[in-house]
This record gives C-alpha cells, sequence and structure tokens, in this order.
C-alpha cells in the first residue's frame, strides 16, 4: 500500500467510528424549551375505584310462600305469605383507583380554596372562628 492509501484508509476508519459514536451518542438528547407555549401544568386528582355490586350476587335462601296464623280469641286466620329469597352481596373491581393528571392554566393561582368558617371578633383585636357546618 502507498503512503496515500494508508491515509485514506485512516480516515475511513476515523470516520466510522466517529460516526459508530454519534449513533450511540443519537439515542439520547436533551431539548431546552423556553416558550410559554409549550409549558403545560397539571393539577392531580384522585379517581376513585369503579366497583360492580350486585345485591342478587348469591342466593343463600329461596324465595318460599309459607303460611301464618294468627289466633284472636277462638277465631283463626290463615294467611299465606311470601318470603323473599335472602343474598349474599357480591363486589368486582372494574377500574382501581388512581391518581389522574388534569391540565389547568399555568398562570392561575395554584391555591387551595379557604375552608368554610363564621368568623368574629370578640373584644378587641382578638378573632374567633367556628367551623361552618353543611
Amino acid at each position: 500500500m502507498t503512503r496515500g492509501w494508508r491515509l485514506a484508509a485512516m480516515a475511513t476508519a476515523v470516520a466510522a467510528a466517529g460516526l459508530v459514536s454519534s449513533l450511540a451518542q443519537a439515542k439520547e438528547f436533551y431539548v431546552e424549551d423556553s416558550s410559554p407555549a409549550a409549558q403545560k401544568c397539571y393539577v392531580k386528582a384522585f379517581v376513585p375505584a369503579k366497583v360492580h355490586v350486585n345485591t342478587e350476587g348469591q342466593l343463600v335462601r329461596p324465595q318460599k310462600q309459607q303460611w301464618v296464623v294468627s289466633t284472636v280469641g277462638t277465631v283463626e286466620k290463615w294467611t299465606l305469605v311470601t318470603v323473599p329469597a335472602v343474598y349474599v352481596e357480591t363486589r368486582k373491581v372494574v377500574e382501581a383507583a388512581h391518581y389522574t393528571l388534569r391540565p389547568v392554566d399555568c398562570n392561575a393561582t395554584m391555591a387551595p380554596p379557604k375552608p368554610k368558617s363564621n368568623c368574629y371578633k370578640s373584644g378587641g383585636d382578638r378573632v374567633i372562628c367556628e367551623p361552618v357546618w353543611n
């Protein structure tokens, strides 16, 4: 090999190594975006579990009819009464409880609302606050 070919081969090897290293680095990158339009704000909200409740789940005792005798003095009164069935309630979780992020306006105040209270002054600078029971 001549010197020119060796230099060309070395340059190709260096370029290939650079290409491989740049491909490895291409997997991970960061973008700085200071645009206020791209800024997003969220509020964490709890979503309770969804449960399907079957009030007629497992049958314990079927419906039946029976005679009830009531005696008033010497007179008997017979009444046919229907006794309803007895079931054990069953529950099935359809969706588990979880938190979700709800988008909100970033410029809005994020302070939680103040609890309701009944405040009044009681002599001088003393302020008494009582909770409101609604």
